[in-house]
């Protein structure tokens, strides 16, 4: 049973700031705490394996299917069996970041996320609805995109008090 979820979070930088960090797989790395490990394996595939609860580790490889610079990210991804102490079955995500422009001549961005994911199986959905009822994946989504958006925010240049 395919699952789904989607959030957004206002971004106080214009959408070319956000999207150079999000596009950014190593800097991602450093930003995000779930992200155990992100390889680049050419310029639309990306290896990612994540912390997920219990001590468990999911691991998949990511096709890109559209990157519009400065608006969308989009990608596929399919399971990594090789995958050692993590989820051993078939992990089926998808997703898109949609990046708008807001507030006064696009000086914000709005980052809205979707991502759907698919744990086939019985067992795995009963698992399944037992981490949603304890807010996992989508708490940890949100801390996510607040940890990207203090980093970006933090990159901001902000005038001095001097110069008002």
């Amino acid at each position: 049973m395919m699952q789904s979820f989607q959030q957004t979070i206002r971004i106080a930088a214009r959408p070319e700031e956000v999207f150079s960090v999000w596009s950014n797989v190593s800097q991602l790395q450093r930003l995000v705490h779930t992200i155990e490990s992100a390889e680049v394996l050419d310029d639309d595939t990306t290896r990612w394996v994540l912390h997920a609860p219990f001590n468990l580790r999911i691991a998949y490889t990511a096709h890109t299917v559209e990157r519009e610079e400065n608006r969308r990210l989009s990608w596929r991804a399919r399971h990594d069996a090789q995958t050692d102490g993590g989820y051993q079955g078939p992990v089926e995500n998808s997703g898109e970041v949609v990046f708008d422009a807001v507030g006064d001549n696009g000086s914000q961005t709005d980052v809205h996320v979707r991502i759907e994911y698919d744990l086939p199986g019985k067992s795995a959905q009963q698992v399944v609805r037992a981490l949603n009822a304890l807010g996992y994946p989508s708490r940890e989504i949100q801390h996510a995109l607040e940890e990207i958006r203090d980093h970006v925010e933090s990159l901001q240049i902000r005038p001095s008090a001097s110069a008002a």
